[in-house]
């Protein structure tokens, strides 16, 4: 009998895994559709974007070259990391991930929001903050050598 109920346990649990891993296939392919979606939408916008270029006199000549020179640029890492204060009470803050261009400060609460393409980052209330600080290498000061301990001080010699 124990057997039996062994086996029909491992059966269900079997059944339960095989529900959520069906469960979690659904959810990553409607992410994937969503993808799709938002992709195929900024595909259309960057379209009409550079037709509205064409018809005011932007070449495909200088689109090339504005190409290369952000590649050039990505390679040169001009695009780094920077780092942003609160507009409220100055401690850092960062971008969501899960809302791209807006960012809550962990520390007072206050709603930032990124402009992509852009030196400035406003607060919920308008305030521009700077966003061009940038980590800068700290000097290190050269070590000197270490004194060597006379032993004799402490026993009194």
């Amino acid at each position: 009998m124990y057997h039996g109920d062994d086996l029909a346990q491992q059966q269900m649990q079997a059944h339960l895994e095989a529900d959520r891993a069906i469960s979690k296939m659904k959810d990553n392919k409607r992410q994937m559709d969503e993808l799709g979606t938002s992709i195929a939408r900024l595909d259309m916008i960057v379209c009409a974007m550079w037709e509205l270029m064409q018809e005011n006199g932007i070449t495909t000549d200088a689109l090339h070259a504005k190409i290369d020179d952000l590649i050039l640029r990505r390679k040169q890492n001009i695009y780094s990391t920077v780092h942003t204060t609160c507009p409220k009470c100055g401690k850092p803050i960062q971008e969501s991930t899960k809302t791209p261009m807006l960012g809550r400060c962990v520390y007072c609460g206050e709603l930032v929001t990124f402009y992509p393409y852009s030196d400035e980052i406003k607060g919920s209330d308008g305030t521009v903050v700077d966003q061009s600080v940038k980590d800068e290498e700290e000097e290190v000061p050269e070590k000197e050598e270490p004194k060597p301990y006379d032993v004799s001080d402490d026993l009194g010699f």
